[in-house]
Formats: C-alpha cells, structure tokens, sequence
C-alpha cells in the first residue's frame, strides 16, 4: 500500500488509506474482544 501512496494521483492512495485503514481496523477489533 506504501507504493500507491508515493503515487502523483490522489483517488487511488485515497482508497489504499481506507482500504489499509479498514483492515488495519478489523485485525485489532478482532483481538480486543477476544482479550476483554
């Protein structure tokens, strides 16, 4: 996802952020759950 970013174009590292942003989310949801 680090490539996209360093890309001239704006629409595309926006969606990586979210896309990126979202999983990131999602393992540590995850996770947190589990140890509470």
């Amino acid at each position: 996802d680090s490539l996209p970013l360093f890309l001239p174009s704006l629409p595309l590292p926006l969606v990586t952020l979210k896309s990126s942003g979202k999983r990131n989310l999602a393992p540590v949801a995850e996770p947190s759950p589990d140890v509470g």
